[in-house]
């Protein structure tokens, strides 16, 4: 249930629904790796998973701190951006460039 009245079981029974549709995915997109992902290992495993498999994953991870969160950003593998009122403007353009090259290496490395 958590602070935020969040009903877990409907959020798990929605991250197995999101894992499943993942499956020959060309890109992963979470929104967001934050307070609730620390409530639920599926949610941590599905993402952990993304995280390792090939296909690029674009998601917002919480700025402060939090378990799950603050594992995810220890990754030595991830491309990251901070959200500035500077950068935000040009911040989808540079990551649907990553997205882009992403994929172009992975199709270079088959």
């Amino acid at each position: 249930m958590g602070a935020f009245g969040v009903d877990m079981e409907l959020f798990n029974r929605c991250v197995d629904v999101e894992a499943a549709s993942c499956v020959g995915s060309d890109l992963v997109m979470i929104d967001e790796i934050g307070i609730i992902g620390d409530w639920s290992k599926r949610f941590q495993d599905y993402v952990t998973r993304a995280l390792d498999s090939t296909i690029p994953v674009v998601a917002i991870i919480r700025f402060k701190t939090g378990e799950f969160s603050d594992e995810v950003k220890l990754r030595n593998d991830l491309e990251t951006w901070t959200v500035t009122e500077n950068s935000r403007d040009s911040l989808a353009g540079d990551i649907a460039s990553w997205v882009n090259g992403a994929k172009a290496f992975d199709a270079n490395k088959a």
